[in-house]
């Protein structure tokens, strides 16, 4: 018996939009989860910022990068929002034009 996902929505946060992510790289959001528990749609650049500076001294770069891009890939599945906040991220490091 398998249970329906919901549907990733902007008020969700990492943790519970993750859960309901059917996509490999949200193995990459656990840390996400339990370093920001924010509803997705109140990120901001500060928290990649922040993100990338404490993580990468605990891992290595292709790790934390991995794990943005996985948070990226996340919030383009709530639509709309997506432009709003490709708007706000606009100050975050340019290492993910993805976002762009």
């Amino acid at each position: 018996m398998s249970t329906k996902k919901e549907e990733i929505v902007g008020t969700m946060t990492i943790k519970e939009a993750a859960a309901n992510w059917e996509d490999p790289r949200r193995q990459h959001l656990k840390r996400w989860g339990e370093t920001f528990g924010v509803p997705l749609q109140e990120l901001h650049p500060g928290h990649v910022v922040t993100y990338q500076n404490d993580r990468g001294d605990e891992t290595t770069a292709a790790q934390v990068d991995a794990e943005v891009s996985a948070l990226l890939a996340l919030l383009k599945q709530i639509g709309p929002w997506r432009r709003d906040y490709r708007r706000r991220i606009q100050g975050a490091p340019r290492d993910h034009p993805e976002i762009y």
